[in-house]
């Protein structure tokens, strides 16, 4: 089920999940925001898997490539706004951790109160709906912006996460280990560990599927610390094990068959 509002600047819809319901693979040509209001899902972002657990806000900047398969009966509301329209916004729908969730339970009740709208509709139903969601965005942007010191820590893993240890970036931004930590669960619902290995399996796996180096050697390189850690992390995170990430990305393409449209 899905109830769409098109504004002069957002698009707003209301949708419904049933439990094994899958969304097929897909990029949003504006930045995306997802309140998932009720339900649980298992999402796919970049490559990598990621469990979501309702409430929670997850944002992703336009053009990323994500698919979900709802493990319970799930209400979504989703806003997809161009990255142009909120300096604020824009800035939270590009950071290098956007594809992470947040956790606002307050952020939440407002995108309930939002999808009520939407379903009751009636007159001046859609100006209602733009106020509200324009809101909304606004409580996400005073609410859910991390300070900036915390984009320069994700940042910092993001470039070189082998050798991103919480030691070496607490160092580097001058926040002490406990106060980083604290702030990654608080705005992106994830442990610096957790940050820090997505990152490191997401460089493991564009390696792979370039170098021809065995795995065992490669996983030392990569920082894991053997190649039975990479394989282990690599297919928690992904779904498939090293050997055959690499087999998939060395498999001819298929031969087209019949007449081809253009």
């Amino acid at each position: 089920m899905a109830e769409t509002v098109l504004l002069n600047e957002l698009e707003v819809s209301y949708l419904r999940y049933s439990r094994g319901e899958s969304t097929s693979v897909h990029r949003h040509e504006r930045a995306a925001f997802t309140f998932l209001m009720t339900g649980t899902l298992v999402e796919r972002v970049r490559g990598l898997l990621y469990e979501r657990r309702s409430p929670l806000v997850r944002i992703l900047p336009a053009g990323t490539e994500h698919q979900a398969t709802f493990t319970e009966a799930s209400e979504v509301m989703q806003i997809e706004i161009e990255s142009e329209s909120s300096a604020a916004l824009r800035e939270i729908a590009s950071s290098v951790a956007a594809s992470l969730s947040m956790r606002n339970p307050r952020v939440i009740a407002e995108a309930r109160q939002l999808a009520a709208g939407l379903r009751g509709g009636g007159a001046g139903g859609a100006l209602r709906a733009e106020a509200r969601a324009l809101a909304l965005l606004a409580g996400v942007a005073d609410r859910l912006a991390p300070p900036p010191w915390l984009g320069v820590v994700l940042r910092a893993i993001d470039r070189e996460p082998r050798l991103a240890t919480p030691e070496r970036i607490a160092a580097a931004v001058g926040v002490d280990r406990a106060t980083i930590d604290s702030a990654l669960r608080v705005y992106y619902d994830a442990s610096f560990r957790t940050i820090r290995m997505a990152a490191l399996v997401q460089h493991a796996v564009a390696t792979l599927l370039t170098a021809r180096d065995p795995l065992a050697a490669l996983a030392t390189d990569l920082g894991f610390s053997d190649q039975a850690h990479m394989t282990r992390v690599i297919k928690r995170l992904t779904g498939a094990t090293p050997g055959a990430l690499r087999r998939r990305a060395a498999a001819p393409l298929p031969r087209p068959t019949g007449a081809t449209r253009r």
